[in-house]
């Protein structure tokens, strides 16, 4: 069981408790288990290009321009 807990429009608490289904459950496996293969492969998404996005500025702001370039011309493949 999880406990979601956010203040409300007047500044109280409030609290919900979430109880995960086993499909829920199922779902969060097979995510950490795509995960753990992408971060094995190092097949790590850098973004999506488009100027406004706040994950390809954090890349272009690191210098990992290489990596959002790859991405970029991928993306044109896909398209044709």
């Amino acid at each position: 069981m999880f406990q979601f807990v956010e203040p409300d429009d007047n500044n109280e608490y409030i609290s919900v408790d979430i109880i995960p289904t086993e499909d829920d459950l199922q779902t969060v496996r097979e995510q950490i288990k795509d995960t753990w293969l992408k971060i094995q492969n190092q097949d790590f998404y850098t973004g999506c290009g488009k100027e406004n996005c706040t994950w390809c500025n954090f890349v272009k702001d690191n210098k990992q321009y290489e990596q959002l370039i790859a991405r970029d011309e991928e993306n044109q493949e896909d398209d044709l």
